[in-house]
């Protein structure tokens, strides 16, 4: 699965310590700061924030794949976010977007306001959703990624069948009346996301 984007991969226990100086040199040049990075590595040794797999920026061997980091963190606007490349005998286990979701909705309170009326219009629709950004970073770990104004990024399972056109008309008439800002991807072939 280290090919499938948007899934949460897992560190198997006592891999972070030697992932750590990867995990500093991908901070982007304006994160290198004493502060931000004793905080980036709380998070990721004590938390154990998921690494989420995404397309490789550089060269990944055999049986290799790269993992961002977002950390709920920020420097202004920015989310303080890192990346490096993993061995697939480094990664424990994956949760798919699809099990986000499932997780996500039964969390009391949901990890974004929306979120529960959107799994509600998929399921009106015979729609699969699954959950990807901050509310699915904040489902897993239960940690403060979601702010007030953050936007819900949903993707929806374009093997699973059900009436998409209505769940996104819906979809965008809900983002309008509540003024959330809805993120909608299908996914194609396990990997491949394409805006709606």
């Amino acid at each position: 699965m280290l090919n499938r984007c948007h899934v949460l991969a897992e560190q198997k226990p006592g891999v972070r310590d030697a992932l750590v100086p990867a995990l500093l040199e991908g901070l982007p040049y304006t994160m290198h700061d004493e502060a931000i990075e004793k905080a980036v590595l709380k998070t990721f040794l004590e938390d154990r924030i998921p690494g989420i797999v995404c397309h490789p920026t550089r060269p990944c061997g055999e049986g290799q794949g790269q993992l961002g980091f977002g950390f709920p963190l920020r420097i202004g606007e920015e989310r303080v976010r890192s990346s490096l490349i993993v061995d697939a005998d480094q990664v424990s286990g994956f949760i798919t977007h699809y099990e986000v979701m499932d997780r996500a909705v039964a969390v009391t309170p949901p990890s974004h306001p929306g979120l529960e009326p959107i799994a509600k219009l998929g399921e009106s629709c015979g729609v699969r959703l699954g959950l990807i950004g901050s509310a699915a970073l904040a489902a897993v770990t239960g940690l403060a990624y979601v702010r007030p104004e953050s936007d819900l990024d949903i993707l929806v399972d374009a093997e699973h069948g059900g009436d998409v056109k209505a769940f996104y008309k819906r979809v965008t008439s809900f983002s309008e009346e509540r003024g959330i800002s809805i993120d909608v991807e299908m996914e194609v072939e396990n990997s491949l996301g394409v805006k709606l």
